[in-house]
């Protein structure tokens, strides 16, 4: 996917939201005939089949999809964007060759090819793994009534088997008896108790159709990124930092503390604040200075040397605002309460196209109206790593 992004050329905001409308084109239920277009793996592609996608892809982006993210006035990442954004994920080099639709039509084309299979892939996948492990329920409970009718194994025996979450009140009786931190389902998945469980109030609130779709399948949720961005102005958005908080499988962040990301929102808008003096002005000064400008005063107040801590003086009491956001097949969303935040979580963990990743956007400028993604500019790269369960 990091090769699918690079070469493509475009903001992460913008590949998100690309992401999110060719997974909603491609498995379309009034157009079942656009998931044919993709072959099985193993028994390769005719040529018709390969024909019939190439015309698929064509007639997405022809829709308005290719003008919005490949237009000849939409803002392209810079050559050292790219460079940066190579080195984090792990790339030889970033792509730099700015491609416009519809001039470069056959190459666009073809870089989008494969972000449009994996779509169906990712969705025939899906649907096997619950195929799978509703034939190996099926199986076990066979296997069990046949153990217990010829060993003749006493009903309390059978009892003190774990119980399954899907039914709830074996889930509470279960707890009762031994009155773990978190219920049974959750302690093998979560990474600690105190810092990725939502409180009980939050999570009797969260609507009953969530609370089902969390039993139907394992959640799948390891990367929560956080991106600090600033408009400079009504074409430029600066990212001014970015925190990554991961952790490995089994364990997963779909219960990921809110006050403890609120915390880290925080600390990163103060840090932008010290280290990016000029972004509380930057609403009123790019109105009447071009793009370049703004962004020469943004970097110069980036280079400025930071104070001792014996010499700052306390900080005004008022801070710069912020939006905090995120983007799913629906548009954009604002997070602005831990219900929210836990319906955000809970959607991407069993998302098959969000592929184990919830981006959030905090966008500096008090509460602004939400609006489509434009360039995202240089930042700084923080890891917050965290110990499996």
């Amino acid at each position: 996917m990091s090769k699918l992004f690079m070469s493509l050329n475009i903001s992460p905001e913008n590949f998100i939201a690309l992401q999110s409308l060719a997974k909603a084109y491609m498995l379309s239920p009034a157009h079942p005939d656009r998931q044919s277009c993709v072959g099985n793996r193993g028994k390769g592609d005719t040529d018709m089949v390969k024909l019939r996608l190439f015309n698929c892809v064509r007639d997405f982006l022809a829709e308005g999809v290719g003008e919005q993210f490949f237009g000849e006035n939409v803002a392209k990442p810079g050559e050292k964007e790219n460079i940066e954004a190579a080195v984090a994920l792990g790339e030889k080099e970033g792509g730099c060759e700015k491609l416009v639709w519809p001039r470069d039509g056959n190459k666009i084309i073809s870089l989008v090819t494969p972000l449009m299979r994996r779509m169906v892939t990712n969705e025939r996948q899906r649907l096997y793994a619950i195929d799978t492990r509703k034939g190996g329920k099926k199986e076990e409970k066979e296997s069990s009534a046949e153990a217990q009718s010829n060993l003749g194994t006493p009903v309390h025996d059978v009892e003190r088997h774990p119980q399954t979450p899907l039914d709830p009140t074996l889930q509470q009786s279960s707890t009762r008896r031994s009155s773990p931190a978190t219920p049974p389902s959750m302690s093998v998945h979560t990474p600690s108790a105190d810092t990725t469980a939502p409180p009980t109030s939050v999570r009797a609130s969260l609507p009953s159709q969530t609370l089902l779709l969390a039993t139907a399948s394992e959640p799948f949720l390891t990367n929560i990124n956080i991106f600090l961005t600033c408009d400079s102005s009504e074409t430029k958005t600066i990212k001014l930092d970015e925190r990554r908080i991961s952790t490995t499988r089994p364990a997963h962040l779909s219960f990921y503390n809110y006050t403890a990301f609120i915390e880290q929102v925080k600390d990163m808008v103060s840090r932008a604040e010290l280290l990016h003096p000029a972004i509380k002005n930057v609403g009123v000064t790019s109105v009447g200075l071009s793009d370049a400008e703004s962004l020469r005063g943004l970097a110069a107040a980036a280079n400025a040397l930071q104070p001792d801590k014996d010499d700052q003086h306390p900080r005004s009491s008022a801070s710069v605002q912020y939006t905090v956001k995120t983007i799913g097949p629906s548009g954009w969303q604002v997070i602005d309460s831990a219900q929210t935040w836990y319906h955000v979580l809970t959607e991407r963990a069993f998302a098959m196209w969000a592929d184990g990743v919830c981006n959030i956007i905090v966008e500096l400028g008090g509460a602004q109206t939400v609006r489509k993604a434009t360039q995202a500019s240089e930042g700084t790269d923080r890891e917050v790593q965290m110990e499996d369960a």
